[in-house]
Order: C-alpha cells, then sequence, then structure tokens
C-alpha cells in the first residue's frame, strides 16, 4: 500500500469524522454528530477507488478516530493513583481504540472485497461486525453507534429491536444519503 497525500488525507479525514462521530455518545449526547460522522465515512468508502486494504484501512481510521474519542472515559482508573498507574493510561486507551477499531477495518475491507463500492454492502457487514464484536468481547456494549439515539425518540428501537437492528438502521439512512 503506497501512502500517496491523498490517501493520508482520506485517512486523516476519516480518522476525524469517526472522533466528531463520537460526540453521538455520552457524556455530549449528540446523535447528529453521529450520523454526520457515518455519512462522512459513507462518502469516504464509496469516494475511494483503491481495493480491499485500503477501504479496512479507512474503516480502521474511523473506527480509531471514534474509539479513541468514545472510550476516554476508559483512563479514569489508572489516574485514582497516578504515581503508580498513570503510565499505563495512555497505552489502555490508544490499544483499546485500535484492537476495536480493527473490526470495522474488517467490515470495510469484507464490503469492498464482496461488493466493491456498494454501499449496501458495508451496511450490512458493518451491522454484522457490532454483533461479532460484542460476542467476541462477551457483551462489550460501550460505544456501539445505536447508543447515541439513547435520549431521542429513535432509541425506542432499542426496546423494539436491539441495538444491533438499530445499527443496521442508522448505517442503511447514512448509507442511503
Amino acid at each position: 500500500m503506497t501512502w500517496r497525500p491523498a490517501l493520508r488525507g482520506r485517512v486523516l479525514a476519516a480518522s476525524v469524522a469517526g472522533a466528531a462521530a463520537a460526540f453521538g455518545q455520552a457524556p455530549y449526547d449528540l446523535p447528529l454528530a453521529l450520523f454526520a460522522g457515518l455519512v462522512a465515512v459513507f462518502w469516504l468508502y464509496r469516494s475511494e477507488a483503491g481495493g480491499g486494504w485500503r477501504a479496512g484501512f479507512l474503516g480502521w481510521a474511523f473506527g480509531f478516530g471514534y474509539f479513541l474519542h468514545a472510550l476516554q472515559w476508559i483512563i479514569s482508573p489508572f489516574l485514582v493513583d497516578v504515581e503508580r498507574h498513570g503510565w499505563m493510561a495512555p497505552f489502555a486507551l490508544v490499544f483499546l481504540a485500535a484492537g476495536m477499531a480493527l473490526f470495522w477495518g474488517l467490515a470495510f475491507g469484507a464490503a469492498r472485497w464482496l461488493a466493491g463500492r456498494r454501499a449496501g454492502a458495508l451496511v450490512v457487514t458493518w451491522a454484522a461486525v457490532e454483533l461479532l464484536r460484542a460476542y467476541i468481547f462477551t457483551g462489550f456494549p460501550w460505544a456501539s453507534p445505536a447508543q447515541a439515539l439513547v435520549g431521542v425518540m429513535a432509541g425506542q428501537g432499542l426496546a423494539w429491536v436491539g441495538p444491533y437492528v438499530l445499527n443496521l438502521w442508522l448505517f442503511a439512512i447514512a448509507g442511503l444519503l
């Protein structure tokens, strides 16, 4: 994979879009920010001309920015005794965000491999990978995109269909736009 300036710009844009999308999560509770980030990454995905590895890296960058921002609270326990445990906080946050982002990178890469630039494939693979992420990490519930809808009317769908169907719905609407 060559690092052309255009690819670097797309990766940076995906990371920023991911970090902006995390404003949909608590404590900010701005679901429109999440939705704008999703629309932006679908646009980046569709405009990326590369193959599966480049699409996967784009998805990983979006996920890394998203999880880095959305899971920043994870460092709080390390700050109780800063002298003893504080040095671990950045590693915990960065490695957790990078690991969670691997799932989204897998979704983007698989979607490109399965169906080219079609957004419908990304909708399905992304929702499936979110379900897989929950099962692999024994239900790690934090930072699921559907959680951003808890405080709005659409969040009632969580009670009716659950977060994974709501994720599918969110990704489908963002992909259509």
